[in-house]
């Protein structure tokens, strides 16, 4: 079994076994690292490798704005899908004016909101058990 085969049956697990608050941590850390390639693709040049980044971390963000549900949420859904939005239009104004400190600010803001649900999916993990 190839390296790669290996890890791509150890992703599909750890997706096919986490609750729900994991998930959205792994949907987080996708939309960071693909966020994370973009700058490093931009700053090496490589505009084919940066597009694609770009472009997966925008539906990892769709993905997360698909999973807000601002009704049961109350303010802080409200606030979350605001967030999301403006990440998008982040991205897309990154897409006219490539800068890479307009991606590193999103990935920072990310990284905190990432840091914010590990946690809160920690607790009622160890809390269930």
């Amino acid at each position: 079994m190839s390296y790669q085969h290996a890890a791509s049956a150890y992703r599909t697990r750890e997706v096919q076994t986490a609750s729900p608050g994991r998930l959205v941590v792994l949907v987080y850390d996708h939309v960071i690292a693909q966020l994370t390639r973009a700058v490093l693709a931009h700053k090496t040049g490589k505009i084919e490798e940066r597009v694609h980044a770009v472009a997966k971390a925008r539906a990892g963000l769709f993905e997360l704005l698909a999973t807000v549900d601002a009704e049961r949420g109350g303010d802080v859904g409200k606030s979350l899908k605001n967030l999301y939005g403006y990440f998008l239009s982040e991205l897309q104004e990154f897409g006219r004016r490539p800068q890479p400190d307009r991606l590193e600010r999103v990935t920072r803001m990310l990284a905190d909101l990432r840091g914010a649900f590990a946690a809160i999916s920690e607790h009622r993990h160890v809390t269930a058990a």
